[in-house]
C-alpha cells in the first residue's frame, strides 16, 4: 500500500473520532437537566435550613459543654475538700522529707487535681541521688511521693586532691553513676576514694551519669567484692588510684598498700587472703603485696613489733544510710504553710 494511501486513511480515522465526540458532548447537553427559576430557590431554602439546624446544634452542644465544664470545676477543682492538705514522703536513702519537698517545688495552696504529676517527676529525677521515682494523687487530699534513691560506695577524687571528702564533692554507686553529695554525713566518710587525672575529672564527669571508664568499673567491682569477701576484717580500703588502666594501686588502713591487676579480681583477693592468713600464723604484717604476679607473690613485711590499729567494720565491712521507709498510714505527714514557704524560699 502506498504511503499516499496510508496518510489518507489515518485523517479519516481521525475525523471519525472527532465526530463520535461531538456527538456525545451534544446528547449529554440534550439530556441534562433544566432547572428552574423556583427549583433553585427552594434548593437555596433547603441549604439554608440545614445550615441554621447545624449552628443550633453547635451551639447546644457548646452549652452543655461548658455547663458539664462548670459543674465539674465546682464539684472538684472549686471544691475545698480537694486542696492539699497531706504529702506522704516515702524514700529508702538519705534525702530528707523536706530535701524532696524543696527539689520537687510542691506549693502549699492548691487543689490536688491541679498538681502536675509528671512536672514533679521530672524535677525530681534532675538530682543525681534519686534512681526512681512514683507520684500519685491519693483523693481528696494526699500527694505521695516515693522515691528510689542511688546508694552510694564510693568517693571519687583526682590526683593531687587527697582523701577529699566534702559537701558537693562527687559519690558513685555500684554501677559508677555520679552522685553529687548535697549532705555530708557521717558515714559517707567511711567510703574510700577512687583517684582518676585531673582532665578526667573536668571532661567525662557528669552528675547522674555513669563514669565510663574501665579503670574506675575495676575499681567500683574491687570495692564491691571487698565488701562481701573482706580477707582481713581490720583492713579497710582507703584509696584506690585508677589513673592507670594496666593495674589498681589500692591504699589500705592501716598502713597496707596492695597492687591488683584490672582483671580476675576475685582470684586475686582469695590469693591475698591465703597470704594474709600465712603471715599472721607468723606474727608478720603486710606493707606491701604485689598481686599483679600470677605465683611467687612478692610482698613487704613491716617491721618487728608493729601492731596495726583494730577497727571495728560494720556487717557489710562499708556502714550504709540507714533506710527510712515510712508507711502510709494516714499519719499526716504534711507540711505546714509556713513550713511549705519557709522550703520554697531558701535557694538551691
Amino acid at each position: 500500500m502506498s504511503q499516499k494511501h496510508v496518510s489518507h486513511n489515518k485523517r479519516s480515522r481521525g475525523k471519525a473520532r472527532q465526530a463520535r465526540r461531538e456527538a456525545r458532548e451534544v446528547r449529554e447537553m440534550l439530556t441534562m437537566p433544566v432547572e428552574t427559576r423556583r427549583g433553585a430557590d427552594r434548593r437555596s431554602a433547603q441549604n439554608k435550613r440545614t445550615l441554621i439546624r447545624g449552628v443550633c446544634w453547635l451551639g447546644v452542644l457548646a452549652i452543655f459543654c461548658v455547663g458539664g465544664w462548670m459543674l465539674v470545676h465546682k464539684a472538684f477543682y472549686d471544691n475545698p475538700e480537694f486542696m492539699l492538705k497531706n504529702v506522704e514522703v516515702v524514700t529508702d536513702g538519705t534525702l530528707t522529707k523536706q530535701e524532696i519537698l524543696k527539689t520537687a517545688q510542691v506549693p502549699a495552696k492548691i487543689n490536688l487535681l491541679e498538681i502536675d504529676l509528671a512536672e514533679i517527676d521530672s524535677k525530681l529525677r534532675e538530682r543525681s541521688q534519686v534512681r526512681n521515682v512514683r507520684v500519685q494523687r491519693k483523693v481528696p487530699d494526699t500527694l505521695e511521693i516515693m522515691v528510689w534513691e542511688r546508694t552510694p560506695v564510693a568517693w571519687l577524687g583526682f590526683q593531687g586532691q587527697g582523701l577529699d571528702k566534702r559537701q558537693n564533692g562527687v559519690l558513685l554507686d555500684e554501677e559508677g553513676v555520679a552522685i553529687c553529695c548535697h549532705t555530708l554525713y557521717r558515714e559517707f566518710y567511711d567510703f574510700p576514694v577512687i583517684l582518676v587525672p585531673r582532665d578526667v575529672m573536668s571532661e567525662q564527669v557528669l552528675f547522674g551519669e555513669r563514669v565510663d571508664l574501665p579503670s574506675v568499673k575495676s575499681a567500683l567491682e574491687l570495692v564491691t567484692l571487698w565488701r562481701s569477701s573482706t580477707p582481713d576484717p581490720s583492713v579497710q580500703l582507703a584509696q584506690l588510684d585508677a589513673s592507670r588502666h594496666y593495674r589498681l594501686d589500692v591504699y589500705c588502713d592501716p598502713d597496707l598498700r596492695l597492687v591488683f591487676r584490672p582483671e580476675n579480681l576475685p582470684g586475686q583477693l582469695v590469693k591475698l587472703g591465703d597470704a594474709i592468713r600465712h603471715a599472721s600464723h607468723q606474727n608478720r604484717y603486710f606493707s606491701r603485696v604485689d598481686l599483679t604476679v600470677a605465683d611467687n607473690i612478692p610482698v613487704i613485711y613491716h617491721d618487728d613489733g608493729f601492731s596495726p590499729e583494730l577497727h571495728a567494720p560494720s556487717s557489710d565491712g562499708v556502714l550504709q544510710p540507714v533506710p527510712r521507709w515510712q508507711p502510709s498510714s494516714g499519719i499526716n505527714n504534711s507540711l505546714s504553710e509556713e513550713e511549705f514557704e519557709a522550703i520554697m524560699s531558701v535557694d538551691s
